[in-house]
């Protein structure tokens, strides 16, 4: 009689093929693979000193202002929420230009409206 062939050991052996690497029996822990010297310099280099960071962090004093010019201009959106134009940054100074001015009339147009709008139902309150 010629021995008989279980399916389930021969899958088996296709699984440990494809999963387990030669010479491994699947049961190691994996082994760390040592990086190479350049990335470990180039991981080090991603932020400055500690003590170099101390001249790059603005302090403010009480009663002084500070500017957040490269965020862009504030948006008052029609139900009062404040936001930022996301791709300031990207854009021309033209581009700023005039979307410095149409947002500058348009602010002004929405605060009036909400102003009003506080108004009335402040008025409204105090009739009840």
């Amino acid at each position: 009689d010629p021995p008989q062939r279980d399916i389930r050991s021969g899958a088996f052996r296709l699984i440990r093929l494809i999963c387990i690497p030669p010479g491994g029996d699947g049961m190691e822990p994996e082994r760390e693979v040592p990086e190479p010297e350049e990335k470990k310099k180039e991981s080090l280099l991603a932020l400055p000193a500690p003590s170099d960071a101390k001249d790059l962090t603005p302090t403010l004093e009480l009663n002084q202002t500070a500017k957040f010019d490269k965020l862009g201009p504030v948006v008052i959106n029609s139900d009062g929420t404040l936001s930022r134009i996301s791709n300031w940054h990207q854009m021309t100074e033209k581009e700023k230009e005039t979307t410095y001015r149409v947002l500058v009339k348009r602010n002004n147009l929405r605060r009036k409206k909400l102003l009003k709008e506080m108004q009335e139902k402040k008025i409204t309150s105090e009739e009840s």
